[in-house]
């Protein structure tokens, strides 16, 4: 199973909590394929974004979205694990997705698609310690599919396509970011 957890507190309290049914899959699966445009703490579908638990629990009237769950698990600063529903296999991004600051594993399963359509970035991970990328197939980012930097160390990137983007597939930046591992 790939679920993990650090921090301490009420957050991870009332995270692990909310992660109980979950676990018995070994991770969160995002269920629509409409990005459900979060603004600040705000969704247009109505799911509660207040926390990792409340979204669990009221998910918003399309289901639970990448962008919202990146959204409260930057927010509830958890370590977790994502997959996605077997009718998600193409996510067109009208926006940025929120910046990954915690320890994020998500997999693709080799179909799913995050389609930006030259609009946004793609993953943009700045923390975590030894997540997994894998399976994902990202394509026509404005700038970068996947960008690896300040705090995020020993990240894998497995088996990702990374096309049509309009500078760099993958960029490694930070002075502390390092220990990937890149594999196709």
């Amino acid at each position: 199973m790939l679920m993990k957890m650090r921090g301490t507190g009420v957050r991870s309290a009332i995270a692990v909590f909310g992660l109980l049914w979950a676990m018995s899959s070994g991770a969160i699966t995002v269920t629509t394929d409409q990005p459900n445009l979060v603004d600040s703490n705000i969704s247009t579908d109505g799911a509660d974004l207040s926390s990792l638990a409340a979204l669990l629990a009221t998910p918003g009237s399309n289901g639970l979205a990448l962008d919202e769950l990146l959204y409260v698990v930057g927010q509830d600063l958890v370590d977790v694990s994502i997959d996605f529903a077997p009718s998600v296999t193409l996510i067109v991004l009208p926006d940025t997705l929120p910046t990954i600051l915690s320890t994020v594993n998500i997999d693709g399963g080799g179909t799913v698609t995050l389609d930006s359509q030259g609009d946004s970035n793609g993953l943009d991970i700045q923390g975590g310690d030894g997540g997994i990328i894998e399976g994902l197939t990202i394509k026509n980012s404005f700038d970068t599919g996947i960008r690896l930097s300040n705090a995020a160390v020993n990240y894998q990137i497995l088996d990702c396509t990374i096309i049509e983007h309009n500078n760099e597939g993958i960029r490694i930046s930070g002075p502390t970011s390092g220990g990937h591992t890149i594999r196709r």
